[in-house]
């Protein structure tokens, strides 16, 4: 399955976490629960929307394993991934400025393993394998 590499996902969870008004601008950005291809993913995603939705103007890592703490499954992703690591990770790290680059190869992985999963080839826009002597081409 292909994934967006997990300094992109930290770069998006994290900017979402210092901005979340940013969910509001649906005419420049739509992001989905299902763009995330990993389940800890889509909790946090759906953790900060929900946060935000509720008044929420910065969310911090206490507020998502709070707000996730009631939801057993999450609760075991979070402890079984590292899950509050990667948030502190996304606190740290995500640079606002950088939300546009981040969100357009956010959603390049996000339609590739659409197109993967409904059964279109993608060899010609995606290499996995970083030995194909094609990889930088492709990519």
């Amino acid at each position: 399955m292909i994934e967006a590499p997990r300094k992109i996902i930290i770069q998006i969870l994290g900017s979402l976490m210092q901005r979340p008004s940013i969910l509001n601008e649906t005419d420049k950005y739509q992001i989905e629960p299902n763009d995330f291809s990993r389940q800890l993913d889509k909790y946090f995603y759906s953790a900060i929307y929900n946060l935000y939705v509720n008044g929420a103007e910065k969310i911090h890592t206490v507020d998502i394993d709070q707000y996730l703490q009631d939801n057993l499954a999450a609760k075991e992703l979070i402890e079984n991934e590292k899950g509050i690591q990667m948030l502190q990770d996304c606190e740290s790290y995500a640079e606002f400025g950088n939300f546009n680059y981040y969100y357009n190869s956010f959603k390049k992985f996000a339609l590739l393993r659409e197109l993967e999963k409904t059964g279109h080839d993608i060899s010609n826009f995606y290499c996995e394998n970083p030995l194909d002597p094609d990889y930088n081409k492709i990519n």
